[in-house]
């Protein structure tokens, strides 16, 4: 047999080396769109819109104002903040992502390629032992790798907190201004914002009024709720003191309408009227004093009210004669007691007006 040409060997030797660098290029751009098709699809598998809705209800299990503040887009909030959460607020429980859903449904997305930059987050979670159904609509914007979920409508609801006496209220631990009535035609004006949980609502407390805790179960329903508060026992104690001191200051006067202060009008709760002219040697006694109750009106301020009229006994000398000698008379009258007025603070001092 016959040997094979040189030249075909070494043509062969050639062709080998450049084929070996071809199939090696190919296979490294292989393994390149591999890895980057599995680097891809591990930061989506971490980067869904279901994992920030976790990471979200994930803050509120950990009471972190700031975090949720973060993965909410709320910095802004009232309840966003360090010490919004840390008391007075139970987190929902429970939680379970129900479902995803690509598009607007509200713009009538229904066509099988939805815009997967816009989604719906259905979540079911339990707060105060009942379960409620909510929907988190999130957006992302359509450029780059690493696309972050931003929340357009978070979970939880619009809440109106209410008071016609206090202009902010405490809700978990977070100040918030009060309204004396919600907004109409459910606009947002005045309402706060606040994830789904258990809040304790308190007044903030003044000189005059302490705040009467009480409990508000936020979910997914917008809400009211009316701020309680108690005039402190305190200033009650100071107000019931003055007008005692008031009353006796009065009794002490030898004049049938005695008065202790300087304006134009008397101060005294103590007066009555005869039809006699001449009369002379007033002399009061207190019998009761009156009982009074403390309330805050509607427009904030501390006012007094006569629960049960005190009673007092006047008596004194009249006389029909004009010239002397004069023939004197003794009678007496017994009248009730009954007080008013406001209730102040001023220089740290409980003031009774009346």
């Amino acid at each position: 047999m016959a040997a094979r040409p040189r030249i075909r060997s070494a043509t062969w030797r050639r062709w080998l080396p450049g084929r070996r660098l071809r199939l090696i290029l190919a296979g490294a751009v292989v393994v390149v769109l591999l890895v980057g098709y599995g680097v891809t699809s591990l930061i989506a598998a971490g980067n869904g819109p279901d994992d920030r809705v976790r990471d979200l209800f994930a803050a509120l299990a950990d009471r972190d104002g700031v975090q949720l503040g973060k993965v909410a887009d709320c910095d802004g909030s009232a309840m966003c903040q360090p010490a919004s959460l840390r008391q007075g607020y139970q987190p929902p429980e429970q939680v379970e992502i129900r479902s995803v859903a690509y598009g607007d449904p509200a713009a009538g997305d229904t066509t099988r390629r939805p815009n997967r930059n816009r989604a719906t987050v259905s979540v079911r979670y339990q707060v105060g032992g009942q379960a409620h159904d909510q929907a988190v609509t999130l957006t992302r914007d359509g450029r780059g790798l690493l696309r972050s979920w931003r929340v357009l409508d978070p979970p939880g609801a619009l809440m109106d907190v209410i008071s016609a006496t206090v202009p902010t209220a405490r809700l978990a631990g977070a100040e918030v201004a009060t309204v004396r009535a919600p907004a109409a035609d459910d606009r947002s004006d005045g309402a706060v914002w606040a994830p789904p949980g258990v809040y304790t609502l308190a007044a903030v407390d003044t000189p005059l009024v302490a705040a009467v805790p009480s409990t508000v179960v936020v979910a997914a329903d917008r809400q009211a709720a009316t701020v309680d508060v108690t005039v402190r026992p305190e200033v009650v104690d100071a107000v019931t003191g003055q007008v005692r001191e008031r009353i006796d200051a009065c009794a002490r006067q030898p004049d049938l309408q005695p008065d202790t202060g300087s304006g134009p009008l008397s101060n005294c709760p103590l007066g009555v009227t005869t039809r006699y002219a001449f009369t002379r040697d007033a002399r009061w006694a207190v019998l009761e004093y009156p009982r009074v109750e403390l309330r805050q009106d509607d427009a904030g301020a501390v006012t007094v009210r006569t629960v049960t009229p005190g009673r007092a006994r006047v008596t004194y000398s009249y006389t029909l004669d004009v010239v002397e000698p004069r023939s004197w008379t003794s009678t007496a009258e017994t009248l009730d007691i009954t007080v008013g007025g406001a209730v102040a603070v001023d220089s740290g001092r409980i003031v009774w007006a009346g």
